[in-house]
C-alpha cells in the first residue's frame, strides 16, 4: 500500500470487531456473545454496526446470535482476574494438601506397619 493512500473508511473499529466476532461464531458456535469491560459498556453505541457486519460476514446459522454486554459492565475484567487469582490460590492449597503424607504412609515410613506381598506373610 503506498504511503499516500488512506485506508478504506469502512474499516472502522466497529466493522473490524464485527468481523472478529463473526470469526469467533464460526470457531466456537456460542449461543450468545458476551462483551465485557469498557467495550461492553459502549456496546449500545456500536451494536448496530457490529450486528450488521456479523449478519453480512457470518454463515446464516450464526446471524441471529445475540451480542450482549456483560452483566458486570466495566468491572468484568477485574472480577475475572480476581477469580483467576482465587482459583489459583485454591489449587495451590489443594496441591499442598495432596503433598502432605497421609497417616498410614507416615506409619509405614516410621516402621510401625509393614506391607508385604510375600505369601508367607499372609495370615491363614
Amino acid at each position: 500500500m503506498p504511503a499516500t493512500s488512506t485506508p478504506c473508511s469502512c474499516w472502522t473499529p466497529r466493522h473490524v470487531l464485527g468481523i472478529g466476532l463473526a470469526n469467533l461464531l464460526h470457531l466456537y458456535a456460542p449461543k450468545r456473545i458476551v462483551v465485557g469491560g469498557g467495550l461492553g459498556s459502549a456496546l449500545d453505541l456500536m451494536a448496530t454496526r457490529i450486528t450488521a457486519t456479523i449478519e453480512r460476514e457470518a454463515m446464516p446459522a450464526y446471524c441471529a446470535t445475540p451480542v450482549v454486554p456483560a452483566a458486570l459492565g466495566a468491572r468484568a475484567g477485574v472480577v475475572g482476574a480476581a477469580s483467576l487469582v482465587f482459583e489459583a490460590a485454591h489449587a495451590r492449597t489443594d496441591l499442598r494438601q495432596a503433598m502432605i503424607p497421609s497417616s498410614a504412609r507416615m506409619a509405614r515410613l516410621s516402621g510401625k506397619i509393614t506391607v508385604s506381598s510375600h505369601p508367607s506373610s499372609i495370615p491363614k
